[in-house]
Formats: C-alpha cells, sequence, structure tokens
C-alpha cells in the first residue's frame, strides 16, 4: 500500500513552474504536510486551504458525540467552475476533480493525489492573478 507521503513526492514533477509567476513548487511543497499521518495532512492542508480561500473551502467532519476530536474526513473546495475534493477512506485518500457548468456538475473524476496537487496549485495561481487577497494569502504560506 502506497503511504500518501510517498505520492506527495511526485507532485512537483508534474507541476509546470514555467507557466505561473508563483513558484508552484514551493506552493506545492507548502500545500502538503511532510508526514504520512493523513489526519494529519488534512488539517494541515484544510487550514491553509481556509487561510488562503476562506468560505470555498468545505470541511466535512466525522460526528459523534463520544469522539473527543471531530476529525475532518472530507475536504472540497470550489474555484469557478471546478471543484476539488479529497476524501479520507479508512486509510487511503481518495481524490475527485468536478466540472461544473453553471453550477451543473456535468463531469466527476476520480484523479490521483498528484493530478488533484497539480490542478489546485494551478487554480491557485491563477485565482492569485486575479485576486488581490488571494494573492497575499498564498504569499504569506510561501514565507512561512
Amino acid at each position: 500500500m502506497l503511504y500518501l507521503f510517498e505520492l506527495m513526492n511526485d507532485v512537483t514533477s508534474n507541476t509546470p513552474s514555467q507557466s505561473y509567476p508563483l513558484d508552484l513548487e514551493m506552493l506545492a511543497a507548502a500545500l502538503r504536510a511532510d508526514t504520512g499521518d493523513i489526519a494529519t495532512f488534512f488539517e494541515v492542508l484544510a487550514k491553509k486551504l481556509i487561510d488562503i480561500l476562506g468560505e470555498r473551502v468545505t470541511l466535512e467532519r466525522e460526528g459523534g458525540i463520544f469522539h473527543k476530536e471531530h476529525k475532518i474526513l472530507r475536504i472540497s473546495v470550489e474555484l469557478g467552475d471546478t471543484y476539488l475534493e479529497i476524501e479520507k477512506v479508512q486509510e487511503r485518500v481518495v481524490c475527485r476533480q468536478r466540472h461544473a457548468v453553471k453550477g451543473i456538475v456535468l463531469k466527476t473524476a476520480e484523479v490521483a493525489f498528484a493530478d488533484w496537487l497539480t490542478v489546485l496549485v494551478g487554480l491557485l495561481a491563477e485565482e492569485s492573478r486575479q485576486n488581490e487577497a488571494t494573492r497575499k494569502a498564498l504569499e504569506e504560506i510561501l514565507l512561512k
């Protein structure tokens, strides 16, 4: 079984850094956690995405009154007509990309983590060109 940190190592080799003014390799590295612990990765990723995108990030947490912690099970991100979702299913990560037109989802595809992160980073870079607040949030994450 591949662990999350093994999957994350492939991301920077798939990222075309010449296409964007931001250093996409640094952004991809900043968004992933250097850990094999999926729960910790989800917490770190969720915080970073909320810092960058605010209300366009939706979290689904595990429920139950007997749980001390309500760990994140799913993170959904809305960027224009693209919806990205990453979900913890047992001890593996499932990533989905949805394409919508006028709010109606036309296509849903399960994608590899490296591909999902590459799409996310590209969309964030595009968003940063159009939105000053997003650009500043990305810069803060890159400078940490």
